[in-house]
């Protein structure tokens, strides 16, 4: 996560004001993780010039899909494979 309230404001920076920040949701591919965008890209510097938070969840290759279950799921059938 990158949060606009890290930024450090130098002296004869103008002040932010006192408003909610924009979000930018950016899930990673199949096989990433919350780093690729850290590390592949710019993302930081452009949050930081744009006053943007940024979120990055990390899916652990389970496509963003809420489960309950953590455990095994398949029918007892399936699970033998």
């Amino acid at each position: 996560m990158i949060l606009p309230a890290d930024k450090l404001t130098m002296p004869g920076m103008p002040e932010r004001e006192e408003k909610p920040y924009k979000t930018l949701y950016l899930p990673h591919g199949v096989f990433g993780d919350y780093m690729d965008w850290v590390a592949g890209t710019r993302i930081q510097r452009y949050a930081e010039e744009h006053d943007l938070a940024v979120v990055m969840p990390s899916g652990d290759n389970a496509f963003y899909v809420d489960q309950a279950a953590t455990t095994c799921t398949a029918p007892l059938w399936a699970r033998s494979w």
